[in-house]
């Protein structure tokens, strides 16, 4: 995810694993016009590799220490660049002023309020990963082109990236033809 534009790149559904990661970075490279100046993340190993192939960028990882489900601390874990121009880009990020991972947190959750397939412990989890796939790709193009974003002053992430000029409505969503 963009953490400028809210700008949802790509899935790739199941556990997070080192094949998986790869295929996760390799997706978001192939989308971007170029590469980020910083990439964060939360503490799971299997970013750590794909990301130093692919990106030559600051990686850093954030993280957090909870005990009885509160975070107590935050560590943050530079795998990839310089200090210099970790901070460097975070003094030039329009999105935050510290490292962190609110904004894909925040996604999740908003994707989870959306999804009832994504619930945690719910009767209506998906079974079938490729249900999961098309319910997925339906809502990355209703979040990214038609559903207006609070943090955005009311624009989608496709128009704060200037992709579109206006809110898409779901009948011109699902009859455009790519």
């Amino acid at each position: 995810m963009d953490a400028e534009n809210k700008l949802w790149l790509c899935f790739v559904p199941g556990k997070r694993v080192l094949f998986k990661a790869y295929e996760l970075i390799e997706n978001t490279a192939l989308k971007l016009a170029k590469a980020p100046k910083l990439i964060t993340a939360d503490e799971c190993a299997s970013y750590e590799k794909p990301v130093s192939e692919t990106f030559d960028v600051p990686f850093v990882q954030v993280c957090k220490t909870r005990e009885k489900g509160t975070v107590v601390d935050i560590n943050y874990n530079l795998y990839q660049g310089t200090v210099k121009d970790a901070a460097q880009a975070i003094v030039d990020s329009k999105a935050s002023s510290m490292f962190n991972t609110a904004f894909i947190e925040r996604f999740q959750s908003t994707l989870r309020q959306f999804c009832s397939r994504l619930k945690r412990k719910a009767y209506t989890f998906s079974k079938k990963i490729e249900k999961l796939e098309i319910f997925l790709s339906l809502y990355q193009g209703y979040y990214n082109i038609a559903r207006p974003h609070g943090g955005l002053k009311k624009q989608t992430p496709a128009m704060a990236a200037g992709l579109t000029d206006h809110v898409w409505s779901v009948r011109e969503l699902l009859s455009h033809q790519c």
